[in-house]
């Protein structure tokens, strides 16, 4: 899936729904908070 898309995707998901994502790649997780959808990044290991 391409990064660029994922605001829109998350956009559709209903307020206090969870979402989880897996990857392959660098862990993140996604927020939906007043300001809209805030990204926080996990460091390897975790």
């Amino acid at each position: 899936m391409i990064s660029r898309k994922i605001p829109a995707i998350l956009s559709r998901i209903s307020p206090g729904a969870k979402l989880i994502v897996v990857s392959n790649r660098e862990p993140a997780i996604h927020e939906r908070v007043a300001e809209g959808i805030r990204r926080e990044v996990y460091r390897k290991g975790m």
